[in-house]
C-alpha cells in the first residue's frame, strides 16, 4: 500500500475503533455495527481456546452481508461435504447478516473486526487459519497483509467487479492493489469481471472464470424438499404472466413503479412480485400508498382475498427458488442493478406482489 494511503487508512481504522467504544446502544444498522464489535477479539480468542483443534486445518470464509453469504453458501456446503474434518469460521460485516450467519453451520461465526493491523493480527493468531476465502469483492488490506506474513492462503470466490466500481481507480485502487495481487486463487463470475480484476492487481495465473454461485444456490433450493415452499408454490401458481423484482430498494422502486403502470395499461392480466432487500415500516407504507393511489389490489400473504389480486406482499425466504419452481420471469435489481439480470440476489424476508 502506498505510504500516504496507508497513513490515511490507519487513521480511519483508529477512528473506527474509537467509535466502537463510544457508540450508543441503538437499533440502527450503523450503531449496531459498532456496538456489536465490542469485545470482538476476546470472543475470537475465547472460541479458539475452547474449540480450535490445531491438528485440523481451518477455513475462514468472509462474506460482508447476506447476498455475498448466499454466493459463498454453495461452496461452503460442498466443501463441508468433501472436507468434514476441516474446521470452518464464518465472518460478516453487516448486522443484516447476523441471522444468516447462524444458518451457515460454521464452527465459529461473528463480525469481522475493523481492518486494523493490530486486531487482524490478533484474530489471525487466535484462529490460526489454513486459508481465508473472501466472497464477491471485499478484500481487506491489513487482514491480507497479516495473513500473507503468517503463510495463510487467500482466495476470492464469485468475484464481481461492477463496471462503475470505484475500486478500479484513485485512492481505492492504491489501497487495494497489493491485497488483490496477494490472492492465491480467484474465481470470477464472468470474463468481463476477470478483465477488471486483472486491472485491479489480480495475477493472471491465479485467475479463472468459474461462473456465478448464485445460480447454484437457486438451483439447489429449487430442487431440495421444502414443504413451506411447496405451499407457496401452490398459493401463487397462476396462469398470468408474472415479473419478479428482487432485492429492491426504494430508489429502485422509483423507476420500477412508473414502468409497471405503463405496462399495466397495455397488458392487464399480469402481476408483479417485489422482494425488497430490506423491510421497514416506512418502506412498506410507501409501497402500500403507491398501490392504493394507483388502484392496484394487494394482499398480505396470511390474508387471502377472494378476488384475484394484482398486488400482495407475503413472507418468504425462498422466493427465488419458488420463482424457479413456478417458472416465472425474474429480474434482480438492488445489489445487482448495475449488472446483468440474474435469478438470485440477497434473499429478503418478504415477498410483495402487485
Amino acid at each position: 500500500m502506498h505510504s500516504l494511503v496507508r497513513a490515511t487508512y490507519t487513521a480511519a481504522g483508529a477512528l473506527a475503533r474509537f467509535a466502537v467504544r463510544v457508540a450508543p446502544e441503538k437499533e440502527s444498522k450503523l450503531f449496531k455495527a459498532l456496538t456489536a464489535r465490542r469485545g470482538l477479539v476476546e470472543r475470537y480468542e475465547k472460541w479458539a481456546r475452547a474449540g480450535r483443534d490445531t491438528s485440523l486445518p481451518l477455513l475462514w470464509v468472509h462474506a460482508p452481508s447476506v447476498g455475498e453469504g448466499l454466493q459463498a453458501l454453495p461452496v461452503i456446503q460442498r466443501f463441508r461435504e468433501s472436507h468434514p474434518r476441516t474446521q470452518l469460521v464464518y465472518t460478516h460485516f453487516s448486522p443484516s447478516a447476523e441471522r444468516f450467519a447462524i444458518k451457515v453451520g460454521a464452527d465459529f461465526f461473528d463480525y469481522l473486526p475493523f481492518d486494523t493491523a493490530e486486531e487482524t493480527g490478533e484474530v489471525l493468531d487466535a484462529l490460526r487459519p489454513t486459508a481465508i476465502v473472501f466472497s464477491k469483492l471485499d478484500v481487506w488490506p491489513n487482514l491480507v497483509e497479516n495473513a500473507v506474513s503468517r503463510g495463510v492462503k487467500l482466495g476470492l470466490l464469485s468475484a464481481t467487479v461492477p463496471e462503475s466500481s470505484r475500486r478500479q481507480s484513485g485512492l481505492a485502487l492504491l489501497a487495494l492493489r497489493d491485497a488483490y495481487r496477494a490472492l492465491d486463487v480467484v474465481g470470477a463470475i464472468s470474463p468481463s469481471d476477470a478483465e477488471r480484476l486483472l486491472k485491479m492487481g489480480v495475477r493472471s495465473d491465479r485467475l479463472t472464470v468459474t461462473g456465478d454461485t448464485r445460480y447454484d444456490q437457486v438451483w439447489a433450493r429449487a430442487n431440495s424438499p421444502s414443504a413451506a415452499r411447496d405451499a407457496i408454490v401452490t398459493r401463487y401458481r397462476d396462469t398470468r404472466a408474472t415479473l419478479v423484482a428482487g432485492s429492491t430498494w426504494p430508489s429502485d422502486e422509483q423507476r420500477l413503479f412508473p414502468a409497471w403502470i405503463q405496462l399495466k395499461r397495455q397488458l392487464t392480466d399480469i402481476r408483479l412480485i417485489i422482494a425488497p432487500h430490506e423491510l421497514s415500516k416506512q418502506h412498506l407504507e410507501s409501497v402500500e400508498r403507491w398501490a392504493r393511489e394507483n388502484s392496484f389490489s394487494f394482499r398480505v400473504r396470511a390474508i387471502l382475498n377472494r378476488h384475484r389480486p394484482t398486488s400482495c406482499w407475503s413472507t418468504s425466504t425462498e422466493y427465488l427458488a419458488t420463482c424457479t419452481r413456478l417458472q416465472i420471469r425474474r429480474m434482480s435489481v438492488g445489489d445487482f442493478m448495475a449488472q446483468d439480470c440474474t435469478p438470485c440476489s440477497s434473499l429478503p424476508h418478504s415477498v410483495r406482489q402487485f
